[in-house]
């Protein structure tokens, strides 16, 4: 499976290029937030100087793992420019993460998840064990819930939510809201309490503007 997903992420790549160039699209380049993807590029770049004996390793990195990620944020930025494409791509998220959310509350009564069959991981405290769901460590898990949380939280201020759905975001949230409590992922809980914040903040601002 990782093969394919590869394959697919490079053709992906290749055909996203082959477009900008084909028709001259200077979006990325004109695109305000992606004056932070510059900066973000810039300090990795920089923290190269400090990487002594492992230059090497972290120029490789550089190279591959964040430029996959860059071109990743790239792909999506270019994909779901309408708002049905981006309902559509919300809805998907939410079901999977409410899949996996089941699959890791399984995984912490049976002692084993369903999707991969792997088993809670036991962390330095002895006696407790950080639910992984399909992934291979709790604090990987913990990092997607993060995001599905924030995207569900987010979802539940905005105003035009039908009943239905406002319901079911109710029940997305408060059953991953006790899946990463079980993931025992310290930093997923900071990531989780600053996306809270930030998005207090912007609803804050939102509001302030309307009166």
């Amino acid at each position: 499976p990782s093969a394919a997903i590869e394959k697919c992420f490079g053709l992906a790549i290749f055909v996203l290029l082959t477009k900008k160039f084909l028709i001259a699209d200077l979006y990325c380049v004109r695109s305000d937030e992606n004056v932070f993807l510059s900066f973000f590029l810039i300090y990795s770049g920089l923290s190269l100087l400090n990487s002594g004996p492992y230059l090497g390793k972290s120029l490789r990195a550089l190279l591959t793992k964040w430029s996959v990620y860059i071109c990743l944020f790239l792909m999506v930025q270019d994909t779901f420019i309408t708002r049905r494409k981006l309902k559509n791509a919300a809805s998907i998220l939410l079901l999977a993460g409410t899949i996996v959310g089941l699959d890791a509350i399984f995984q912490y009564f049976g002692g084993i998840e369903l999707l991969r069959q792997r088993g809670p991981v036991l962390m330095v405290v002895k006696g407790l064990y950080g639910v992984t769901g399909p992934f291979k460590h709790f604090n990987d898990f913990g990092a997607y819930l993060v995001c599905i949380l924030s995207l569900a939280v987010a979802l539940l201020s905005a105003k035009k939510i039908k009943r239905d759905h406002r319901l079911g975001l109710f029940f997305i949230v408060g059953l991953l809201g006790w899946v990463i409590l079980l993931t025992y992922s310290r930093g997923s809980w900071v990531g989780l309490g600053v996306s809270l914040v930030l998005m207090l903040y912007l609803l804050y601002r939102s509001l302030s503007h309307q009166i």
